[in-house]
């Protein structure tokens, strides 16, 4: 068991860790650095243009959760849901079981604001809205934002994913925990675009 000293040094590592992929002076979030991530991220990032018509994003009917076999585990799905009003609310549709395992609970079915602790929940709903805004791919990095669990460093990016190739109705959330080899993504990250005869970690 950590001490108590230990254990606050972690932390203050783990919530420094949290500014990375941001632009601290604006609060925006920005696009992921791929050439300096794990080569999982660049994988789903080809393999969803390779799904989308030039110049469109790709649909939730063209992605095959089958592609991604055991890393399925790591990727979340997040509905857009308008209200009355018309604004968008996010709402987790699929969670995987690598996140529901360290969470320590289950939050499929809830919206974010009811899904996260509440000093997350502002930073995450921007990243979103930025997806759904410029149909691009945002990269953020912080503490996992479930009770209990801040001590696990977790990064993800946010794709995404249009019915009709223009107006983002889904976001593909695919997530990494950098500190914890165990749970890194498998290779092949996706058997559509890499060779089934390698395996293993990388």
């Amino acid at each position: 068991m950590l001490s108590a000293s230990t254990n606050r040094r972690h932390l203050r590592i783990v919530h420094d860790a949290a500014s990375e992929g941001r632009d601290d002076r604006t609060g925006r979030a920005l696009p992921p650095d791929y050439e300096s991530l794990h080569p999982w991220f660049a994988a789903i990032r080809d393999y969803l243009a390779s799904l989308a018509a030039p110049g469109k994003v790709a649909s939730r009917a063209d992605f095959d959760p089958c592609w991604l076999r055991s890393n399925l585990r790591l990727v979340n799905l997040v509905e857009v849901v308008r209200d009355a009003t018309g604004a968008a609310r996010f709402r987790f549709r699929l969670v995987g079981t690598t996140q529901t395992e360290l969470a320590r609970r289950e939050i499929t079915g809830l919206f974010v604001e009811d899904a996260v602790l509440p000093q997350y929940a502002d930073r995450i709903l921007v990243n979103m809205r930025t997806v759904m805004r410029t149909r691009a791919a945002v990269y953020d990095r912080f503490p996992m934002p479930h009770p209990g669990r801040e001590f696990i460093d977790s990064e993800r990016v946010y794709f995404p994913l249009a019915s009709d190739g223009d107006n983002v109705d889904m976001i593909l959330v695919a997530c990494n925990y950098p500190a914890d080899v165990k749970l890194k993504p498998m290779y092949p990250y996706v058997e559509l675009l890499q060779s089934s005869s390698s395996a293993g970690m990388r």
